[in-house]
């Protein structure tokens, strides 16, 4: 019973992990988005 407690258990943890990965993903994105509209308006030639 505990071997298929701890498996869930990694299983949880794997699910966080990928979660926070895609949140980490999402907010790069998002700031890109952000820079590029800033660098678009004000002329700074970053991209």
């Amino acid at each position: 019973m505990s071997a298929e407690k701890s498996a869930a258990g990694s299983e949880s943890g794997n699910r966080r992990l990928m979660a926070n990965v895609v949140l980490a993903v999402v907010w790069v994105y998002v700031a890109m988005i952000c820079l590029l509209a800033l660098d678009q308006q004000f002329h700074w030639g970053i991209f």
